[in-house]
C-alpha cells in the first residue's frame, strides 16, 4: 500500500514541472529551470516537444497589478500551463496593447488553441530582443503544423536554423537539435 502511494505521489509531483499547452496536446509547456532538470535527470526532451519559457510565476492572480513585461509573460505562462481559461480570457480582453510583450502572450495563446495562423500575426508584430528565441521557435512550429504534408519539412529547417542563430545557450541548441530530430522522424 505504502509503495503505490509513493508511486503515485511521484506521478503527482513529475506532472507538476511541465504540462502541456493549453488545448495543445503535442506540444509541452516547461520553464527552463524545470527542463534543464529533465535534461540532467535523463528525462525524455527528444520526443516531446517542449515550449520553453524563462520562468513561470505562480501568483497569476496579480497579473492585473503589474506593467512588468518579464512578470507578465511569467504569470501568463502559469495560467496557460495550467489552463486557467477564465483568466486567460480576461486578461487578454482587458491587457494594455501598447506593452509588446503582449503579442507574444497572445501568440502563445492563439498557439495553445491551434489557432496558428492567428499566432503567426501576433508573433509577427512582437519585438524584443529577450525573448527573439521563443518567437522564432513558435514561428518555426506555426509553419511546421501548416504544413499539409509534414514529410516536406525542408523548409521549416530554416526557421528553426533562424531560430537556433538567435541564441547562444546550448540548453536553447539542444531544445532546436531535438525539434529537428523528431520532425525529421516524424
Amino acid at each position: 500500500m505504502q509503495k503505490h502511494f509513493f508511486i503515485l505521489a511521484g506521478i503527482l509531483i513529475s506532472l507538476q514541472t511541465f504540462a502541456r499547452i493549453g488545448q495543445n496536446t503535442d506540444y509541452w509547456l516547461i520553464s527552463e529551470s524545470d527542463y534543464i532538470m529533465r535534461n540532467l535527470n535523463g528525462k525524455d526532451v527528444t520526443l516531446r516537444r517542449h515550449i520553453v519559457v524563462p520562468f513561470m510565476d505562480k501568483n497569476f492572480k496579480t497579473i492585473f497589478e503589474t506593467n512588468d513585461q518579464e512578470a507578465l509573460l511569467a504569470k501568463f505562462t502559469f495560467m496557460l500551463k495550467k489552463n486557467k481559461t477564465r483568466w486567460m480570457e480576461k486578461y487578454l480582453a482587458n491587457c494594455d496593447t501598447t506593452l509588446h510583450i503582449n503579442n507574444l502572450i497572445k501568440g502563445l495563446y492563439y498557439f495553445s488553441q491551434k489557432n496558428y495562423s492567428q499566432s503567426l500575426f501576433y508573433l509577427n508584430r512582437f519585438e524584443d530582443k529577450r525573448y527573439n528565441f521563443l518567437k522564432q521557435l513558435l514561428i518555426a512550429d506555426c509553419f511546421f503544423e501548416l504544413l499539409a504534408d509534414k514529410k516536406d519539412y525542408r523548409l521549416i529547417i530554416n526557421y528553426y536554423q533562424s531560430a537556433l542563430d538567435m541564441t547562444a545557450s546550448e540548453t536553447y541548441k539542444e531544445l532546436i537539435h531535438n525539434r529537428i530530430k523528431y520532425i525529421k522522424y516524424l
